[in-house]
């Protein structure tokens, strides 16, 4: 896969059209259920341009969309038991992963 460099120096594989189009649908499947729920949900036209973007802004906040095959099994697991999971990654700040009920 080609690389490319980014304004930071950092290089990143250039995504492509499967991983694009895959993330797309994720992005258009949350706004329609946002839609569906009553909440305000709207996709950014650049979304996917750049990294660390915001895909979406739900309610008017900055929202990153991410979808993996079988990446967070470990967090849906622990779902099946708990009402959340805390997660830290090593010198990184915790994260609260919880079910998204809209």
């Amino acid at each position: 896969m080609e690389k490319i460099e980014t304004n930071k120096g950092e290089e990143n594989p250039i995504m492509g059209k499967k991983s694009r189009d895959k993330g797309y649908r994720a992005e258009h499947e949350i706004v329609q259920i946002c839609q569906d729920a009553g909440i305000s949900c709207k996709r950014n036209f650049m979304s996917g341009m750049f990294d660390h973007g915001v895909d979406l802004e739900i309610n008017c906040r900055p929202v990153s969309v991410k979808r993996r095959k079988n990446g967070m099994e470990l967090f849906y697991r622990e779902l099946d038991n708990n009402d959340y999971v805390l997660f830290r990654a090593d010198n990184k700040e915790w994260l609260k992963i919880e079910r998204w009920k809209p």
